[in-house]
């Protein structure tokens, strides 16, 4: 049996819905081989969801079967990890989390060579064979001799002050209600930011695997976090994902921010501070692009994946980057993953420098209008269909192709793409009216079902 067949193996990592008892033997075997792929000291975190200490035993008792020295962080957020591994601290690292799927899920991510999530080619491989591989019982909980090494959480909350302290501007204290949404960001970002003197409200922070609100912060989501900005008279509010790589940010007037917005703001304060290309993935809005303009730095983008726009910062000497449309923000120097805690460090700071309120800067941008559909689409078909919307697109505009079709033109863009994790085929569209945001849609739609 292949990993494909049963999981979402891809280039963000491993997930799927696993039944404690029968899925045991698979993860030790993971475990296993992962110890003897990174044979060295491997980091292993979990975030909350009610599972991943389970899934953290398994791995454990495959590590201890290696020449692999493992370290269990126990509940932490995925850029403890991936600092943890591009600043050296260890050869590898293992993350329990599912991201954003609901807290039935559960998966792995890996970071190694750079401090790189590891491709999913590679990921895919160690699947397929801890699968095939006997499955020999594994114990059910995690042994009272395994304790948590908080450690590395630890360097990661220093280094991450030490950063503010090199790149943050000073001002006035900063009123901040953080919306953890139950996740570990609750054990690092309020710290960071009242180590920047910062006053800080955390909703949500029990880490007891149950949730109070749905896992991603989409707007429907984070109404309760809205409410408390508006009733405390924060300078802004931010809700978090379960294992705190993406933020969405509250203006203070109570507007639920688009997440580019989270990278926009980064990014342009950064280049304020010091100039150099900005690197996005091809689904970021054009607010990028404006921001990029107005400090006369270079725009490149790279494919959709955490993985492709990091690999892309190290080959341009990008300082700054991320995924607009995940609301993730990477500094390559402190980590090559997204980091949520980060990001409100460069925006508390933009903030501090400009003297303005949030909804006072938001208003100084270009206002983009952005329509998502997805389509169902036989894996089968894929190639072919995007081929032909390659053909039938040249005459509309620049056409750009790597593993989907960008088109774009003057105040324009689709994105037609194929999803790593259903049959769909996702159609994503900007424009700077409403009205072309959707026409284009429509239009590409009408193309994509043409040759279903």
């Amino acid at each position: 049996m292949k990993a494909d067949e049963i999981l979402i193996v891809s280039a963000s990592g491993i997930r799927g819905v696993f039944e404690p008892n029968e899925s045991r033997g698979f993860f030790k075997n993971f475990g296993r081989l992962a110890g003897n792929q990174f044979a060295g000291s491997i980091a292993l975190g979990r975030d909350s969801r009610p599972s991943g200490k389970a899934i953290c035993s398994a791995l454990l008792e495959g590590l201890l079967e290696t020449r692999a020295s493992p370290t269990y962080v126990g509940l932490c957020t995925v850029p403890v990890l991936a600092h943890a591994v591009r600043k050296r601290y260890v050869l590898a690292s293992i993350m329990v989390t599912a991201s954003h799927n609901p807290p039935e899920w559960n998966g792995l991510k890996l970071f190694a060579e750079e401090g790189l999530i590891i491709d999913g080619a590679k990921l895919r491989n160690i699947a397929d064979m801890a699968l095939s591989s006997p499955r020999r019982a594994a114990q059910g909980g995690l042994d009272a001799s395994v304790k948590e090494d908080t450690k590395l959480l630890e360097s990661y909350v220093r280094d991450s002050l030490s950063l503010a302290s090199m790149i943050g501007a000073d001002g006035r204290s900063l009123r901040i209600t953080i919306d953890a949404g139950n996740g570990p960001s609750a054990l690092t970002v309020p710290r960071i930011l009242e180590g920047m003197g910062c006053n800080v409200e955390v909703l949500n922070w029990e880490l007891d695997g149950s949730f109070k609100r749905p896992i991603e912060p989409l707007p429907e989501n984070l109404l309760g976090l809205r409410e408390e900005v508006l009733r405390s008279g924060s300078d802004f509010g931010a809700g978090f994902d379960c294992d705190g790589d993406r933020v969405v940010l509250v203006s203070d007037d109570g507007e639920i921010l688009r997440e580019d917005y989270t990278l926009a703001l980064a990014v342009d304060y950064y280049l304020s501070l010091r100039k150099g290309p900005v690197v996005v993935n091809r689904a970021t809005s054009m607010l990028l692009d404006q921001v990029c303009m107005n400090h006369s730095a270079p725009l490149i983008r790279a494919g959709v994946g955490e993985r492709n726009v990091a690999s892309k910062m190290l080959e341009v000497g990008s300082e700054i980057g991320g995924e607009g449309s995940s609301g993730g923000v990477i500094l390559p120097d402190f980590e090559l993953s997204r980091d949520g805690g980060l990001a409100l460090i460069l925006i508390s700071s933009f903030l501090r420098m400009e003297k303005r309120s949030l909804s006072e800067i938001i208003k100084r941008y270009p206002r983009f209008h952005m329509r998502r559909k997805n389509i169902h689409c036989p894996a089968d078909k894929v190639p072919l269909i995007l081929s032909d919307i390659e053909a039938e697109a040249k005459s509309l505009g620049n056409v750009d192709v790597l593993d989907d079709v960008r088109v774009s033109g003057s105040g324009w863009w689709v994105l037609v793409r194929p999803s790593a994790t259903e049959p769909v085929v996702r159609i994503l569209s900007e424009a700077r009216s409403e009205e072309e945001a959707e026409s284009r849609m429509e239009f590409f739609t009408e193309v994509v079902r043409k040759y279903l």
